[in-house]
């Protein structure tokens, strides 16, 4: 097995949590926040972002190796909790604040066939190591949307 290892610091210090890797710095708000006016994004939204950012770059590589002009592509993930109420400590709930499930759907316009593009993203979720790391944990719809 060859392994790189990565690793992120997470400091918190007068309420703030930040993370920190290769010189940058970034907020990170609670665990999961209900405030959608919040100045940064919470663990959660941070995760969710991770993940589409791995399925869009992973797809976007892989369209540029194969010579297939992307001209737009966006990723769109949702993602809800088994039991929210659990996380804050609602006294009485039950269950857990797990994922429940996780959708990811990719909308592309390039210059190819639908049956290429759903062959890249194929590769892409196979390759990918959040995908492939989630999907043994959480049901997880990951679909491709071609204009």
């Amino acid at each position: 097995m060859i392994g790189a290892g990565w690793s992120v610091r997470v400091r918190a210090a007068q309420g703030q949590v930040t993370g920190s890797l290769r010189g940058q710095t970034f907020a990170v708000g609670p665990p999961v926040q209900f405030d959608s006016a919040s100045q940064s994004p919470s663990a959660l939204e941070a995760f969710l972002a991770a993940y589409g950012a791995d399925l869009l770059g992973g797809f976007a590589r892989l369209a540029d190796g194969s010579r297939i002009p992307v001209d737009a592509a966006e990723i769109a993930v949702q993602g809800d909790l088994e039991n929210p109420l659990v996380h804050v400590g609602v006294v009485g709930e039950d269950g857990s604040p797990r994922l429940a499930w996780l959708r990811a759907t990719l909308f592309v316009h390039a210059r190819a066939e639908t049956a290429t593009l759903e062959s890249l993203w194929q590769t892409t979720l196979t390759r990918s190591p959040l995908h492939q790391t989630l999907v043994r944990a959480v049901p997880i719809d990951a679909r491709l949307q071609t204009r």
